[in-house]
Protein backbone atom coordinates (compact mmCIF):
# COMPACT_ATOMS: atom_id res chain seq x y z
CA UNK A 1 0.00 0.00 0.00
CA UNK A 2 1.50 3.67 -1.08
CA UNK A 3 0.11 6.74 -0.26
CA UNK A 4 1.20 9.31 -2.05
CA UNK A 5 3.47 12.20 -1.06
CA UNK A 6 4.65 9.69 1.33
CA UNK A 7 7.94 10.35 2.68
CA UNK A 8 10.41 7.19 2.22
CA UNK A 9 9.97 4.55 4.62
CA UNK A 10 12.40 1.68 5.92
CA UNK A 11 11.53 -1.90 7.20
CA UNK A 12 12.71 -3.91 9.90
CA UNK A 13 12.22 -7.45 10.48
CA UNK A 14 11.74 -9.12 13.66
CA UNK A 15 11.91 -13.30 13.83
CA UNK A 16 9.00 -13.92 15.66
CA UNK A 17 9.65 -16.67 18.28
CA UNK A 18 7.18 -20.17 17.69
CA UNK A 19 6.26 -18.77 14.01
CA UNK A 20 2.99 -16.85 16.64
CA UNK A 21 3.21 -13.70 14.57
CA UNK A 22 -0.01 -11.58 15.51
CA UNK A 23 -0.97 -8.46 13.09
CA UNK A 24 -1.93 -6.56 16.26
CA UNK A 25 0.54 -6.78 18.77
CA UNK A 26 3.43 -6.62 15.59
CA UNK A 27 1.81 -3.29 14.57
CA UNK A 28 1.75 -1.83 18.42
CA UNK A 29 5.26 -3.42 19.01
CA UNK A 30 6.43 -1.46 15.66
CA UNK A 31 4.57 2.10 16.97
CA UNK A 32 6.15 1.64 20.27
CA UNK A 33 9.70 1.23 18.81
CA UNK A 34 9.53 3.37 16.19
CA UNK A 35 6.75 5.92 16.84
CA UNK A 36 2.88 6.69 15.59
CA UNK A 37 3.65 6.76 11.86
CA UNK A 38 4.98 3.34 11.75
CA UNK A 39 2.80 0.34 10.88
CA UNK A 40 4.21 -3.49 11.29
CA UNK A 41 2.17 -6.57 9.51
CA UNK A 42 3.11 -10.32 9.88
CA UNK A 43 4.93 -12.25 7.03
CA UNK A 44 7.51 -14.89 6.01
CA UNK A 45 7.51 -18.38 3.95
CA UNK A 46 5.90 -20.02 6.93
CA UNK A 47 2.70 -20.30 7.99
CA UNK A 48 2.18 -19.32 11.09
CA UNK A 49 3.74 -16.03 10.02
CA UNK A 50 7.43 -16.20 11.36
CA UNK A 51 8.07 -12.45 11.35
CA UNK A 52 7.23 -9.02 12.02
CA UNK A 53 7.92 -6.43 9.28
CA UNK A 54 7.89 -2.65 10.97
CA UNK A 55 7.55 -0.21 8.16
CA UNK A 56 8.44 3.88 9.53
CA UNK A 57 9.36 6.59 7.40
CA UNK A 58 13.46 7.45 7.70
Amino acid sequence: MVMMGEAKSCQKVYHVPKNACDNRECAIDCRGTYGAASSGRCGGQNKPDDICVCTYPC
